[in-house]
């Protein structure tokens, strides 16, 4: 009886996204969560905060971003575009947004409904607005990578010390092994 129900909910999903497809209804990457260059499993949705130099916040970037994702940049002034370029983003598919103003949690909002990837920098938030913007994030699979952490929904990149399971936890493992 389980096994027909997984079978008539995996045909359901195929006819959703058929018709998604045919009315150009842009639909959540799941390749995203297999496309980190690390082998890492980034699964979408996620919030890392980036502790450190501009370096490993664009060390962060590059290892979850491929080809093809759409990526938003907002208020990161000082992001390294031509290493980033060099080292094989595709600045043709990033958005850029300098400076955030009052309105800015919503323009958040709108991007994490519209890109694979945000980066955000410092920005003002309320408690509030970070948890609007985390759950539009998880239902549309964009990953998030913050210079700031949110608190309660933000959790440290990974190091190289360390991997992420499948569920997007943190597990220690030994360099070199």
């Amino acid at each position: 009886m389980a096994q027909e129900n997984v079978h008539r909910l995996a045909h359901a999903r195929d006819i959703l996204m058929g018709a998604h497809n045919a009315m150009g209804i842009a639909q959540t990457r799941p390749d995203l969560q297999l496309a980190s260059k690390s082998g890492r499993k980034t699964p979408p949705g996620t919030i890392y905060f980036i502790s450190g130099a501009q370096k490993d916040f664009n060390d962060a970037l590059l290892d979850c971003a491929t080809p093809l994702s759409w990526v938003a940049v907002a208020a990161l002034p000082e992001i390294g575009w031509q290493r980033l370029s060099e080292q094989g983003l595709n600045l043709d598919r990033v958005v850029i947004i300098p400076e955030l103003d009052v309105l800015g949690e919503r323009v958040l909002y709108i991007l994490a409904s519209a890109m694979d990837i945000l980066c955000v920098g410092d920005v003002p938030l309320s408690a509030q607005g970070r948890k609007r913007i985390a759950a539009k994030a998880r239902q549309k699979g964009c990953l998030i990578l913050s210079a700031t952490p949110w608190q309660g929904l933000s959790r440290p990149f990974p190091q190289t010390s360390q991997a992420v399971d499948a569920a997007g936890h943190l597990s220690s493992r030994m360099v070199g092994t």
